[in-house]
């Protein structure tokens, strides 16, 4: 009887314990922003011209290297635009992402 008890013991700590862990299961995405990420206006638009001036097509290292942003947070504004449907993600012959942004390929970014 008493080791009936130690095993549902186990069983009840082991199950209450994987229920509030939950390891496998992750927090939901919000489409309206890139991983809690606000960024400030200034920044986005010096992106966009940056894309204008690119022909439409971004990469990670292009926005880093070019804004005043780390990489993680390049990719993370990138990701923004793409959740808003102004930039898509494409894969590259070299196994990079680019990002196109189809409204401003071919245009040149307008004077302040």
């Amino acid at each position: 009887m008493s080791r009936l008890f130690i095993v549902l013991a186990i069983l009840a700590v082991g199950g209450y314990l994987l229920n509030k862990l939950r390891p496998w299961q992750t927090e939901p995405r919000d489409d309206a922003d890139a991983g809690g990420r606000e960024f400030d206006e200034a920044v986005e638009r010096a992106v966009l011209a940056l894309a204008a001036e690119s022909g439409g097509r971004l990469t990670v290292a292009d926005v880093a290297m070019h804004t005043k942003l780390n990489v993680d947070d390049a990719r993370a504004m990138l990701e923004s635009f793409h959740m808003k449907d102004v930039a898509y993600p494409d894969a590259t012959g070299e196994g990079y992402v680019a990002y196109t942004f189809p409204s401003l390929a071919g245009k040149k970014p307008e004077a302040p």
